[in-house]
């Protein structure tokens, strides 16, 4: 009977040793090891508490690898450690996927992870998760263009390959919550290369923060080649967040630009920014030779007015008619 009592402990301190043998694992090591890491949601039949022993993930952020992996569905295989899968409760999956299925992957790259895919789902984040995720992503705008297109496996001089990645990866930043995203975007909003700035900005104006606009409007107004996607993203930042946080004014110097996508946001920022003060702005508008910068400019002084706006085809039954009432009428109340 003591014989096997004590058999019984000694089994019971071999299972609690080999217990404490698993090894800890740091998920920003890992993480940093990643050769590939993409964002992107789980198969409905793969969101269950258990973790599954295999799945499918639709790639709607690439965020280290090759673009080619966008909007594919993937087909994975749980390949971690325990620590690791118990990560899903927090928003973060460590995934390998299986060779046949892996070309994208480097030769001789065996170790994990491949794959780090954030994926929505009904359980709480980890604030610690998305701040790493905030980092890397936030790495990834500042890059180099030699750097972020290698990554991408993409030549560096393939045409907008740094531009779009890292118009991509604001996309993805914007989508964490806004406690990681300010802290990064107002970091990167001082960096000294205009597009990684003019990228932050738009971020920040997203985010109703609209401070750092005035520090980069020459920019947004004069933008190089490689700074024009960044510039078209704070453009359209500013039309968004137009009502009450961009000045209305900001909106009309904008319309100077001499790119028709920047001037095209001007408009809509002036849908709902406008006021008495950009009424002889407006009527200049009104004769343009354009069909909807005039529609735009008609619309936009009813809603000053207090009046109700028309429709297409009525503004265009209307318009004359609708011109010399508007002009008598923003003649009276302009300064």
């Amino acid at each position: 009977m003591r014989k096997n009592w004590i058999f019984t402990i000694l089994l019971f301190l071999c299972a609690s040793a080999s217990a404490t043998l698993v090894p800890s694992v740091d998920t920003q090591d890992l993480i940093s090891k990643a050769d590939v890491i993409v964002m992107g949601t789980l198969s409905a039949q793969d969101r269950s508490d258990a973790p599954p022993a295999r799945g499918k993930v639709l790639v709607t952020t690439v965020v280290r690898g090759s673009n080619t992996l966008l909007g594919n569905q993937l087909d994975v295989a749980w390949s971690v450690p325990s620590e690791l899968v118990r990560s899903r409760a927090h928003g973060l999956w460590f995934l390998s996927v299986d060779r046949e299925h892996g070309n994208y992957r480097s030769a001789g790259q065996t170790s994990l992870p491949a794959i780090v895919v954030v994926a929505s789902s009904r359980l709480e984040p980890s604030s610690a998760v998305e701040g790493q995720v905030a980092t890397i992503l936030a790495d990834t705008i500042a890059s180099d263009d030699r750097s972020i297109c290698d990554a991408a496996n993409a030549p560096s001089t393939s045409t907008n390959c740094a531009p779009a990645r890292r118009k991509e990866a604001l996309d993805a930043l914007l989508r964490l919550p806004r406690s990681e995203v300010s802290e990064q975007l107002l970091i990167l909003a001082n960096h000294p290369v205009p597009e990684v700035s003019l990228l932050a900005t738009a971020g920040l104006v997203d985010l109703g923060l609209s401070g750092n606009v005035h520090r980069v409007f020459d920019l947004l107004l004069h933008p190089s080649e490689s700074e024009m996607i960044a510039a078209r993203q704070l453009a359209l930042a500013m039309a968004r967040s137009a009502n009450g946080v961009i000045p209305a004014k900001q909106f009309v110097i904008m319309y100077t630009s001499a790119d028709k996508y920047i001037r095209r946001s001007a408009l809509d920022g002036l849908r709902s920014a406008a006021t008495e003060k950009e009424l002889p702005f407006l009527i200049k508008l009104l004769d343009d030779r354009e069909f909807g910068i005039r529609f735009m400019a008609a619309n936009t002084m009813l809603r000053i007015s207090g009046q109700n706006q028309l429709d297409g085809a009525n503004f265009r039954q209307q318009e004359k008619s609708l011109q010399v009432k508007l002009k008598a009428w923003a003649n009276t109340r302009a300064p």
